[in-house]
């Protein structure tokens, strides 16, 4: 699986490093790859028919190209040699500042850090 990497703005970082406790020289990356988890029957926790209209929001997004509308989020800090890494699949966002709104690089970074 090959990961894009995404860019973390400077305020969003800092956030994060100060709610989190993550020290400074610890290299906080964010990457997103397509998922593989088939999108018809996963798009929505509620089933019938909200998963097919979401379904199709997605598919529709993912024809033109926009890979945060069905994606394998990773999270990894880098502290020297060593690295730790966090995972959320089947994830669904406008964007990475999407992403970072909702709450989850912060619950990524503390898990990948305390890895």
């Amino acid at each position: 699986m090959t990961y894009e990497l995404c860019t973390i703005s400077p305020d969003a970082e800092a956030a994060t490093r100060a709610i989190s406790g993550i020290p400074a020289h610890v290299r906080i990356e964010l990457h997103i790859a397509p998922e593989d988890i088939p999108v018809r029957g996963n798009a929505s926790a509620w089933g019938e028919p909200e998963d097919s209209e979401h379904a199709a929001a997605i598919e529709n997004r993912l024809a033109n190209g926009e890979l945060w509308a069905w994606c394998t989020v990773r999270v990894t800090c880098t502290d020297g040699d060593v690295k730790g890494k966090a995972y959320l699949g089947a994830a669904t966002y406008e964007n990475t500042a999407d992403f970072i709104q909702y709450g989850y690089l912060q619950d990524m970074v503390q898990e990948a850090y305390d890895e």
